[in-house]
């Protein structure tokens, strides 16, 4: 092996090779910006922009498209009362049947039925769980359900009637339950 052994340091010699460099340098960006040649890149440029900005703006037109149809395929999942006649518009039917009755295990008999309903919305919706409990603690973890704490303060007066032997339940209550119920299912279409 060879040792390079230089009996001394030419500084002159390496400032003279630095300045070639930068010299060099300067020449290539000269050529790169003459007039000619950045004449070429800016067409280039052009073509460039020329293809994919209407490409760009395509495709966000399709996802766009894409998302609305999703969105109207969703909502048609959680069609809760629309159609006249249907089943839940008639299930809706019972329960105000029921609040209107002046008996109170009606009014009771129309909170179970509403919280009924919510399970099978909160069910389309994706959230998973056995009972409407289980379903609104997954839909804890997840955003976009605005009346979560309306579903869970109509659940709770359910759950008042199922598990408390004696329960006394107001029709000023039954009705504050089910609206709260509807607030929720509502909430749930417009996911």
């Amino acid at each position: 092996m060879q040792s390079f052994n230089a009996p001394y340091l030419n500084i002159e010699s390496l400032f003279y090779l630095i300045f070639q460099f930068f010299q060099g340098l300067g020449d290539l960006l000269s050529i790169l910006f003459s007039s000619s040649s950045w004449a070429v890149i800016q067409g280039y440029a052009i073509l460039i922009e020329i293809i994919f900005v209407p490409a760009l703006f395509y495709s966000i037109y399709q996802l766009l498209q894409v998302r609305k149809r999703q969105r109207e395929a969703f909502l048609n999942l959680f069609k809760v009362a629309v159609e006249p006649g249907s089943e839940n518009e008639k299930g809706w039917e019972d329960i105000t049947g029921h609040l209107e009755s002046e008996n109170e295990a009606q009014w009771k008999l129309a909170i179970i039925d509403a919280d009924k309903v919510l399970e099978d919305a909160l069910k389309r919706a994706g959230y998973l769980g056995v009972g409407v409990g289980e379903l609104l603690k997954d839909a804890e973890g997840k955003h976009g359900f605005r009346s979560l704490q309306e579903a869970w303060e109509a659940h709770k007066v359910r759950n008042r009637i199922a598990h408390e032997a004696g329960f006394e339940l107001t029709k000023r209550e039954a009705r504050r339950a089910v609206e709260l119920y509807k607030q929720a299912i509502d909430s749930l279409l417009v996911l």
